[in-house]
């Protein structure tokens, strides 16, 4: 069998921690004996019925490469793996949950959706984008109409984007996902609750940002594979990093609200 001892991290870790674990349990013929937590934001399929074997047991710190064998699989760690695992079962993964119908008010076909990534655990990591890289995209593009999600109509960032024609979208985790998945043309922010978003969605064109953090030159040497700006079909942009901001988008409430200044 398969198992998750803790989920780390906020959704979009234990996103890849649920993904790994059932390819994991499905690869092996196991049973998966986890489920994803948030099941309000989205609800996962059941999984394939496999062996439930108690031992040996195996911890599973590093996802890569993937572990074969008949064992007790414990996923203790958040670390991701290689990138190209999930391109290659995408299609499969999405049927691992069940997404809620199209909405009218959602994003139409030609129109251009912006994720934000503020908030103040961003500012403290120096891991806000740029605004001049979203500009450069957005110069570039043909779209009729833009949505940008992810902050609060206070947030001092949303200045960037002045003379431009959109409409703030300001709703709660769950909706906010599944707009930024429902979207055809999108420029997703470098969060990994964004990035699955993404993942699981069909847009085209698809621009994501490399490097996708400051620790990611770093983090590249002793985990080259660990790049989520490789989604399939994305078109990696470089672009850096603000060296000091302070955001008024507050990520901790599941709902973006203004923070006291």
């Amino acid at each position: 069998m398969v198992k998750v001892r803790k989920w780390r991290g906020r959704f979009g870790n234990q996103l890849f921690m649920y993904v790994y674990a059932r390819l994991l349990a499905e690869q092996n013929g196991l049973q998966l004996c986890a489920d994803l937590p948030a099941q309000d934001i989205l609800k996962t399929t059941p999984p394939k019925s496999g062996a439930i074997i108690d031992d040996p047991i195996c911890q599973v710190e590093d996802f890569k490469p993937m572990p074969t064998g008949q064992k007790c699989y414990i996923i203790s760690e958040h670390h991701q793996t290689d990138i190209a695992l999930y391109n290659k079962h995408r299609e499969h993964i999405r049927s691992f949950f069940t997404f809620p119908p199209d909405t009218p008010d959602g994003p139409g076909p030609n129109d251009l959706v912006v994720s934000l990534r503020l908030g103040q655990d961003f500012s403290r990591n120096k891991a806000v984008i740029v605004p001049r890289w979203y500009r450069s995209i957005i110069n570039n593009e043909k779209f009729e109409h833009m949505y940008i999600l992810g902050a609060d109509s206070t947030e001092p960032y949303l200045r960037a984007f002045a003379g431009l024609s959109y409409t703030l979208v300001n709703i709660d985790f769950i909706d906010n996902f599944h707009f930024i998945r429902r979207a055809k043309k999108l420029i997703c922010s470098n969060s990994t609750y964004a990035w699955w978003a993404a993942f699981l969605g069909h847009a085209e064109p698809l621009y994501t940002l490399k490097p996708w953090t400051p620790g990611q030159i770093r983090r590249s040497r002793a985990q080259p594979t660990w790049n989520p700006s490789l989604i399939e079909g994305a078109k990696a942009i470089k672009g850096k990093f603000l060296r000091r901001y302070q955001s008024t988008t507050d990520y901790r409430s599941g709902r973006y609200i203004r923070l006291p200044t």
